[in-house]
């Protein structure tokens, strides 16, 4: 273990609560098996099985971000936080396993046409809408163009879609990519009513969710609740085994914490480091993946900003001691890292070198930059991130750089994200996609709509196309590899720990899927049921 300041010690000790990884206006999915460090992080606690299934029951789930509005458009660029719908109310065409494998769903089968120019999907028939109304190819389509008409990341290879009949569709590629299976799992491929959106629009559909989930959309209160009731024309049969459930906005950690041991909720989601050790020792049953990273980025899109110098970057990862965070926050559940990869996914550089702890390396540094006496900046952060952004602030004070946190809430997070900040850090904490080049393009401009203020090297830029059309895995990973280190020699962003994200719940909880899937959005909702 390092030596730390008994300053920094003390800060890093008190700070309450750990950082979560932060949801994704374009939340990014694995393409290849994800190998999920369970090795290293403590033991997950599983209830004993029981024979049969129990019907009813409402499940009371802790959301820790408040949800600005209704989420009932899947293409909604807008709302950072749709994918609380996602699999609930909407559902996909297909389901990616843990091991990137494509599950029917919504879709029952699938057949590539030659050379992979093209793809043509079965479709599930006797689905019905929650107004009631078939869902048939018409569905597909008209989020399809939706989602190729707001140029998501995900559709950048698509050329079209054609309905065929009413059970078949076929996809038209301008190319193949592979990242494929993850451009048709995303939560802006979930599908709504055309008979609704045709009668009202698309403003009336943002307020009025309407898919085809096991669970149908009751009502909303801002800062309080989503409420969703059972669906009781699911086309999976006995399913749902759940009357309703409810999504509770709890922004304070010790609230959570309390709700959760009271029995006031069965399931805290987005929770890491110390909360995840105490409630698994007070007998909850907890579910963790090394699935995200901690990291600083920067304001490097506009000209006048202090950050597009690459030598002051290097010099804030020199000047941060990246092992007493996690010495002091991890409780097991963290790992210093120089890259967004958490250690254990395949994408995962092992060669890459490390910018280790070195005050003074940073300080000559920020001389060379010409400024030998440091100068002032703001960190903009939100919510549990908090406490590494003031570990980020007593290191970099001890560089002579003062910073001024800005702690904002999860809207105007997202409106930073997406309309841009100014000459300032932001510490936060993302999800991480296996497919590392896929998760460049879905993060980060030119081609995504979020961190719109960074600007990654254009070499990087232009390998990213060559690295996902690459067939052969291994020189896929070379690819993959190569984005990494030249990342790592600009110092494009500075990560500083990936973290495991974790769930608690409640031992009445059963069967819920959680990191059975790809990312932490996917669920089995339709298969959840309480013992009670």
């Amino acid at each position: 273990m390092s030596q730390h300041s008994p300053v920094v010690i003390a800060l890093l000790l008190n700070a309450c609560g750990g950082g979560t990884t932060t949801p994704s206006a374009s939340t990014p999915i694995q393409t290849t098996p994800a190998a999920t460090a369970t090795t290293s992080l403590p033991s997950t606690t599983t209830a004993a099985p029981t024979s049969q299934p129990k019907y009813g029951g409402i499940l009371r789930y802790i959301y820790p971000y408040e949800l600005a509005s209704i989420p009932g458009w899947p293409n909604d660029r807008a709302n950072a936080q749709r994918s609380l719908a996602a699999f609930t109310i909407f559902e996909p065409l297909i389901k990616l396993e843990a091991d990137g494998t494509p599950k029917p769903w919504l879709a029952t089968s699938w057949e590539w046409g030659p050379n992979n120019t093209s793809i043509t999907f079965t479709l599930r028939q006797n689905v019905k809408f929650h107004d009631g109304t078939t869902f048939t190819a018409e569905a597909v389509k008209l989020e399809a163009d939706q989602v190729m008409g707001t140029k998501e990341s995900n559709s950048v290879n698509w050329d079209r879609w054609e309905i065929l009949d009413d059970y078949h569709i076929r996809l038209y590629l301008k190319k193949y990519e592979n990242n494929f299976w993850t451009t048709i799992a995303g939560i802006n491929m979930m599908f709504f009513s055309p008979t609704a959106y045709k009668q009202h629009g698309i403003d009336w559909m943002k307020e009025h969710p309407i898919g085809t989930g096991p669970f149908k959309y009751d009502s909303f209160e801002k800062g309080v609740h989503l409420k969703m009731v059972k669906n009781p024309d699911y086309w999976q049969q006995g399913k749902p085994y759940l009357d309703g459930i409810n999504i509770l906005f709890v922004k304070e950690r010790l609230t959570q914490l309390s709700a959760m041991q009271a029995g006031e909720a069965e399931i805290v989601g987005f929770v890491d480091g110390k909360d995840l050790a105490d409630m698994k020792n007070k007998g909850f049953n907890v579910i963790a993946r090394m699935d995200g990273t901690g990291f600083i980025m920067f304001d490097t899109m506009n000209a006048g900003s202090i950050f597009k110098d690459a030598r002051i970057r290097q010099a804030i990862e020199y000047a941060i001691d990246k092992q007493a965070i996690v010495d002091a926050m991890g409780y097991g559940y963290m790992a210093v890292n120089n890259q967004m990869t958490p250690p254990g996914y395949a994408s995962y550089n092992a060669n890459l070198p490390s910018r280790e702890h070195n005050p003074e390396k940073a300080k000559q540094l920020l001389a060379e930059a010409g400024y030998p006496q440091g100068f002032k900046t703001r960190i903009i952060t939100m919510g549990r991130s908090q406490p590494k952004a003031l570990a980020v602030q007593e290191f970099l004070k001890a560089v002579n750089i003062d910073t001024e946190i800005e702690l904002v809430d999860n809207a105007k997070f997202w409106d930073y994200m997406m309309k841009g900040w100014e000459n300032a850090m932001i510490v936060t904490d993302y999800a991480v996609d296996i497919n590392f080049p896929a998760w460049l393009r879905a993060y980060f401009p030119p081609t995504a709509v979020i961190d719109v203020s960074v600007k990654l090297p254009d070499e990087v830029i232009n390998k990213i196309d060559p690295a996902l059309a690459e067939p052969d895995p291994v020189k896929a990973k070379q690819l993959s590899d190569e984005l990494i280190r030249l990342i790592w020699e600009d110092c494009s962003y500075v990560p500083i720990y990936s973290n495991a994200m974790g769930y608690i719940l409640s031992t009445k909880v059963r069967d819920s899927g959680i990191y059975k899937h790809y990312s932490f959005w996917t669920w089995d909702p339709e298969s959840t049921w309480l013992d009670k």
